[in-house]
């Protein structure tokens, strides 16, 4: 009896030591899944969204490397919830630098990219499944364009694309029959177009360095429309045949505006001019209700088609780089922040993805 008792007491202390050498091996597993891991996954960099309704959206990204030094590839994010969730999409194509995408519902849409981060036409990709699959669609019309810089369609089947060649002409590019085939509407003599919209099949714009040309005839003929003054025009937005707006930059001022016209275009005046925010997008669900976003986790917003804009609280310091609503309460806004001037050189410092539901008075990361 007198030996039982120690062999017990022995007993019980290599248990207890078992039972706390395995916590704090949980412990420090718990630890490397929630504080290591993170820092070696590779992280988007998300700069393009779409929101065709209130609860399907796509965000285009490109991937960084571990040391979040380099850029791996591009990614496709969807969400079905309003941007609650999201999760990547596969494509059968290896891309970079996504410079562009549009959803004509929640099925059918399109995004831009570039081959290797390669200065050229790039990839073109559509989906006609909500991206359960994308396919590459190799258009003979974009030829040697030297950049494709944004996407507009107006349903399924009419979509338009916008950039330049080499020598800074600028380009459109159309197809009324869902992708399948693609031909060049208009080659510019000057002025690389930045950015396109369209209101229907019939009426839309395309902007960019000093210049606006508009159509209202699908395309077949663009004409050159005037601004306050020669801007550089890098985002566009229209509702209806009549109502449109487009965020410049005065390169004499660096000063920032959004300029509107609500006659087709016969007229465009500025609506509102900052020397201090830099504005990267704008979007409208409406004539009356509008967003615009830009450097710094800037937000504004208007219910009044333009006459006042306000600022919104966003919750962060990140530059802002699309925005997209399916309505005047739904909307979603992606950015993100790089350390360092030179995008080619840059490091990538983390991403964000905000969603509202009342219109902007509240954003949610």
């Amino acid at each position: 009896m007198s030996n039982a008792q120690p062999d017990l007491q022995g007993g019980r202390a290599r248990r207890w030591k078992r039972l706390v050498a395995a916590v704090l091996v949980l412990v420090a597993v718990v630890l490397v899944v929630v504080l290591v891991l993170p820092l070696f996954r590779p992280r988007n960099d998300l700069g393009f969204v779409a929101f065709p309704d209130d609860g399907h959206g796509w965000a285009l990204a490109d991937t960084w490397d571990l040391g979040r030094s380099s850029i791996t590839g591009g990614a496709i994010l969807a969400t079905t919830d309003g941007g609650l969730s999201w999760h990547r999409q596969e494509s059968a194509s290896t891309w970079s630098s996504p410079s562009a995408m549009a959803f004509a519902n929640a099925r059918v849409g399109w995004m831009l990219g570039s081959l290797n981060n390669e200065v050229g036409p790039g990839v073109l990709l559509a989906t006609t499944d909500g991206g359960t699959t994308w396919h590459r669609q190799e258009p003979a019309a974009f030829g040697k364009a030297d950049d494709l810089s944004d996407i507009a369609c107006a349903d399924a089947t009419h979509a338009w694309v916008v950039g330049a060649t080499d020598g800074q002409k600028g380009l459109i590019f159309a197809t009324s029959d869902g992708g399948a085939t693609w031909r060049r509407q208009a080659l510019t003599k000057s002025g690389w177009l930045n950015a396109v919209t369209f209101a229907d099949a019939r009426h839309g714009w395309a902007v960019g360095w000093g210049v606006i040309l508009a159509t209202t005839d699908g395309g077949r003929t663009w004409k050159q429309q005037g601004s306050v003054k020669p801007y550089y025009l890098d985002s566009v937005a229209c509702v209806g045949p009549r109502h449109a707006w487009a965020i410049g930059d005065d390169q004499d001022t660096s000063r920032d505006a959004i300029i509107a016209t609500s006659d087709g275009g016969a007229s465009w005046k500025v609506q509102y001019s900052s020397t201090s925010v830099a504005l990267h997008a704008i979007a409208f669900a409406d004539v009356t209700h509008g967003w615009a976003v830009g450097v710094g986790g800037v937000i504004l917003a208007t219910t009044d088609g333009g006459t006042s804009w306000r600022p919104q609280r966003s919750g962060t310091t990140m530059n802002l780089r699309d925005v997209a609503f399916a309505d005047s309460k739904h909307g979603l806004v992606v950015g993100d922040q790089l350390k360092g001037r030179d995008p080619m050189a840059a490091q990538f410092v983390g991403s964000i993805t905000l969603r509202t539901t009342d219109g902007g008075v509240t954003w949610v990361k």
